[in-house]
């Protein structure tokens, strides 16, 4: 649904009351018919805003699918990160295991 007109201003809606069936408009406040302001029927605005809306979600589905090798990557690259934290974790048990064997053999020796 057109919120604003090129013209910048904002789109209300309108009952044609006019016509024998009422029919629903989107129009510029500031309408008239020169070309530069907007007035479309209810159902045009819609239909109009639907094909919008659908050709915005295939272009989000295409940069999506663009960026698929891309999720391997970072996927793997977190099962490695995981892996190297892990490791990095025991090599601190085994530095300060160590740590406390100097500390202890300092104390034999110097002591």
């Amino acid at each position: 649904m057109p919120r604003i007109c090129p013209c910048g201003e904002r789109i209300v809606e309108e009952i044609s009351p006019t016509e024998k069936e009422k029919k629903i408009w989107f129009t510029c406040v500031k309408y008239k018919d020169d070309g530069l302001h907007r007035r479309k029927i209810w159902a045009d605005a819609i239909e109009e805003e639907t094909k919008s809306l659908r050709k915005d979600v295939d272009n989000h589905w295409e940069r999506l699918r663009e960026f698929e090798p891309h999720h391997t990557q970072i996927y793997n690259l977190q099962m490695q990160l995981q892996e190297k934290s892990d490791e990095i974790a025991k090599l601190r048990e085994v530095v300060a295991e160590l740590s406390s064997r100097v500390d202890l053999l300092d104390k034999l020796c110097y002591d």
